[in-house]
Parts: C-alpha cells; sequence; structure tokens
C-alpha cells in the first residue's frame, strides 16, 4: 500500500475468535518461514507459534475469569523464554532464589501481565 494514499474506508475489522486460531496459525507460519528462513529454524517457528497460541487462550480464559493477573516463573538463564513473555506483556515483578534439594538452587525471575 502507497503511504501517501488515504487508508480506505470500506475496511471492518472482525476480531478473532478461537475456531479461527488454526488458519491463523497457519497463515502466521507461512509468514514467519518467509522472512525467518535461515534466521531461526524451522522447530523454533512452530514453537513460538504454538506459544503464541496457547498464551492468547490462557489470557482469554483468564479475562472471562474475571482473573487480574497472569504470574509465572522462569529461570534468569533462560533468555529465550524471557524475551518472548516480555514480549507478550509479562515484566518481571521479583526474584525468586531458593534452594531445591542435592545442591541445587533455583534461581528465577517471577513475572506478571495484568489482563
Amino acid at each position: 500500500m502507497d503511504p501517501r494514499l488515504p487508508p480506505p474506508t470500506d475496511v471492518t475489522l472482525t476480531p478473532f475468535t478461537e475456531p479461527d486460531f488454526p488458519v491463523l496459525c497457519e497463515l502466521a507460519g507461512t509468514i514467519w518461514r518467509q522472512h525467518y528462513a535461515g534466521i531461526i529454524s524451522d522447530a523454533q517457528i512452530n514453537s513460538m507459534l504454538a506459544g503464541r497460541f496457547m498464551l492468547g487462550h490462557i489470557e482469554g480464559r483468564a479475562r472471562e475469569l474475571d482473573t487480574r493477573a497472569l504470574w509465572l516463573q522462569v529461570n534468569k538463564r533462560n533468555t529465550g523464554a524471557i524475551g518472548f513473555y516480555r514480549s507478550a506483556g509479562f515484566e518481571v515483578v521479583r526474584e525468586a532464589v531458593f534452594e531445591i534439594g542435592d545442591g541445587f538452587v533455583m534461581d528465577d525471575y517471577v513475572m506478571a501481565k495484568w489482563v
């Protein structure tokens, strides 16, 4: 679309519903594979699409249940997951460091997203 042209006035945006998600995921997969091939693997693309789909479903259900926030805990070294959660609107609210036995320690962030 030419940015110098006015936006179309005959466009109607309709919210997606759960039955639309498979088609949306297929379309997103096609677009991601065309633009991110060689940058990230096909498995990474599939994981991100599935993660976004599941998170969207959970957020919708949380709103239906009048839940105020989603909470999760993630290892501080898992930068990929932290980046994904941040891009989905989560923020770090505190650290969680505790022993889990046999000399192992969990060193995590607690993240939250208000819905």
